[in-house]
């Protein structure tokens, strides 16, 4: 059998909701972006990802938030494209949902 010789989790980089939880209120959570800070955030992951990795192919597993998909953007941007064996979109890695949060105040 072909196993990996590592599993390694990555929680996506900064994103605007982590700044700023109002925009929870207008932005669907699958939608929410990364800030500045996350993107270099990403790139920075990557550099230190690849240092690990070196010379092993890298299979990834994201979730189709879009923060999520902007954070393994960044991360291979440190990869050359053959050592990328692979990218799987799943729709099970994601975060707990919470529900579509609103402005209280239109509730009272």
């Amino acid at each position: 059998k072909c196993r990996p010789k590592r599993i390694i989790i990555m929680r996506h980089a900064e994103s605007e909701g982590n700044l700023d939880k109002t925009l929870f209120e207008t932005i669907p959570d699958n939608q929410m972006s990364l800030s500045c800070t996350g993107h270099a955030q990403a790139r920075a992951a990557g550099q230190e990802l690849r240092k690990l990795l070196q010379d092993e192919n890298l299979y990834c597993f994201v979730s189709p938030f879009l923060r999520t998909v902007q954070t393994l953007s960044g991360v291979l941007e440190a990869f050359p494209e053959e050592q990328i064996a692979g990218i799987r979109e799943d729709s099970r890695l994601r975060e707990q949902e919470w529900g579509n949060f609103q402005d209280a105040n239109l509730f009272n």
